[in-house]
């Protein structure tokens, strides 16, 4: 095939997906066809080569868009919605400039760190690449675990037991669970250990008005003229918000 004819055949393809995306019921071979001015051997063909790339699906007698586009919307979206968290973190290690701010979110198993600024590297939004929060023993973990799903608690627990890793910390699962129970309750989370020289503060971040997709975290030394948890969770609600353009 010339290169005329490749470059033909990527068109077609990407008016194929086009045509698709924007017939959510689907389309038959023959009106493909019709649209592309081509013999329906012809669409058959860029059909299943799609089909392959699951660019495509089949619907009974009908062609579908295929399920990597909606994937390929999630990681854009999901990019972007990072990329604003990121820039309500900077307002917010600008109101607290001692303090550490992440972004949080459960992956699989484990509750991973997405983004972190810190005071020893004022100003640069870190990307790190395989950092994860203690499930009982960090304010994000357990924020994630409040507002998560029975089925992704018990994922994450799956992963890291109650017992072998937050036992020592709570003594037993039911001190817990009213612990997550209250955090529901105030709309944020705020560790209980060692307060006497740490805050630890976590928020959960909505995506869509009810997906929980991430927690913002901060956590500062205490000292006198430390704010009370209620301010923080507060500023730093209204900074992520802000940044969402909410």
């Amino acid at each position: 095939m010339t290169n005329d004819g490749n470059i033909q055949s990527v068109e077609r393809a990407v008016e194929l997906v086009e045509l698709l995306v924007g017939h959510e019921g689907g389309l038959r071979l023959k009106e493909l066809a019709e649209y592309l001015g081509v013999q329906p051997p012809t669409a058959r063909n860029l059909l299943r080569t799609l089909e392959k790339k699951r660019l495509v699906a089949r619907s009974g007698m009908l062609y579908v868009a295929g399920p990597v586009l909606t994937e390929w919307a999630v990681v854009l979206e999901s990019r972007e919605w990072i990329q604003r968290c990121g820039e309500g973190m900077s307002a917010i290690v600008e109101r607290f400039p001692s303090a550490v701010s992440t972004l949080a979110q459960a992956v699989g198993g484990s509750v991973r760190v997405r983004l972190r600024m810190s005071p020893d590297r004022r100003g640069i939004l870190q990307r790190p690449a395989d950092v994860t929060f203690g499930m009982y023993s960090s304010i994000s973990a357990l924020v994630v675990q409040a507002y998560s799903g029975p089925e992704q608690v018990a994922e994450l627990r799956r992963h890291t037991s109650f017992l072998e890793y937050g036992s020592h910390l709570w003594k037993s699962e039911s001190k817990l669970e009213s612990f997550l129970a209250e955090t529901r309750k105030l709309g944020y989370g705020v560790m209980p250990f060692d307060t006497e020289r740490w805050l630890r503060v976590a928020v959960p971040v909505w995506q869509a008005g009810h997906h929980l997709a991430g927690v913002v975290g901060i956590s500062m030394p205490v000292t006198g003229e430390t704010p009370v948890p209620a301010e923080v969770a507060n500023h730093v609600t209204m900074c992520v918000n802000q940044a969402k353009g909410e």
